[in-house]
């Protein structure tokens, strides 16, 4: 076997161990989420008091986030899934997804997340700040790597996040957030990725 054959064989291998890990954890986090959705789903929800403003007037058993925004170090274009499930007014938990690429890298990220959202009164009350933080897996991949070192990884990490929304409708809102990756080991060389929303959309159902 030559060199050449050799490199692209490891790199095959390391290719499927990587992908195999992040379908383990995606089938992990998404069975937990359909749970939490038919539980909401079966439970009856009371009206909440009329509140003035565009905010939402029902308490949502779960929502679907979506945004388009950048990362640094790696530098990629980033797209981002959540499905946060209400426990109650405060707290929300599902899976977040984030997926980045630019010609030279590749990033993966599939976390599970806890949430918390102040309910604010007022003027302000359309306004939803929101933090968050978990963990879960990261597949990082940096075609600019020095011969001899591994171009791509898959290692443990902790997602936090905050951002802001303002509710368009009963169940449409808009926003921006910011989101802070740390890699403990350190995957392909980078041990913290930091990744703005710059425009998210949630509806809630």
């Amino acid at each position: 076997m030559t060199r050449g054959e050799f490199m692209s064989d490891s790199k095959t291998r390391s290719r499927t161990r990587s992908l195999a890990l992040l379908l383990a954890a995606v089938a992990l986090l998404l069975p937990a989420q359909s749970q939490a959705q038919a539980q909401a789903q079966s439970q009856e929800l009371e009206p909440s008091p009329a509140r003035t403003g565009t905010s939402p007037q029902h308490e949502s058993s779960f929502s679907v986030r979506g945004s388009l925004g950048m990362t640094a170090s790696p530098e990629t274009f980033n797209m981002t899934l959540e499905i946060p499930w209400s426990a109650d007014e405060l707290v929300s938990v599902g899976p977040l997804f984030q997926l980045g690429f630019s010609d030279d890298n590749v990033l993966f990220a599939s976390t599970l997340q806890a949430y918390l959202t102040p309910q604010l009164d007022g003027s302000l009350e359309d306004w939803s700040p929101y933090a968050h933080m978990g963990m879960g897996l990261v597949y990082l991949e940096d075609d600019n790597r020095a011969f001899g070192r591994d171009e791509e990884d898959v290692d443990f990490l902790f997602t936090m996040g905050t951002g802001v929304e303002y509710a368009l409708s009963d169940s449409f809102h808009m926003g921006t957030g910011f989101l802070f990756d740390i890699i403990p080991a350190g995957a392909v060389g980078n041990r913290f990725v930091f990744g703005w929303q710059i425009l998210t959309f949630r509806h809630e159902f």
